[in-house]
């Protein structure tokens, strides 16, 4: 994000959802429980559902002080998540976002499939005998 783009995310949306440099921090997507391909319909029907939960004027009168902040604080992470999905003023974060996600997990793919590759080709060069060879075993025989 531009040192405009950050200022104006660090203005209007708490600064516990994004870093220093306006990135989100968490996955929108995850905080709304729902897919990265979700309609604007899901995104909005998400966020109601957890406000409804979360909402401070809706919570049990029986909570501690530090359960109370708890649920502000996750209250202010769902609402900022929403914001950065839903408002046109997050378009270009938004995309940048997006772009970085998917090359984050290409990249996790790919070292997936590396990984998978060592343990195939380490598989194949060990012997095919499940049992090891019989040696000269020092720590079994008698003196």
């Amino acid at each position: 994000a531009s040192i405009c783009e950050s200022s104006i995310i660090h203005s209007s949306i708490m600064t516990g959802f994004f870093d220093a440099n306006g990135d989100p921090q968490m996955d929108p997507y995850a905080v709304l429980k729902i897919q990265s391909n979700a309609s604007d319909t899901d995104i909005k029907k998400a966020y109601r559902t957890q406000m409804l939960q979360l909402h401070p004027d809706k919570l049990p009168p029986n909570l501690t002080a530090e359960e109370i902040t708890a649920v502000t604080d996750k209250f202010h992470i769902v609402k900022d998540a929403y914001e950065f999905l839903t408002n046109a003023q997050y378009l270009t974060a938004r995309r940048l976002y997006t772009a970085k996600m998917a090359s984050r997990r290409a990249e996790y793919e790919r070292r997936e499939a590396f990984l998978r590759r060592q343990q195939n080709n380490t598989h194949r060069s060990s012997s095919s005998d499940p049992m090891p060879a019989r040696g000269n075993n020092n720590m079994y025989q008698q003196q």
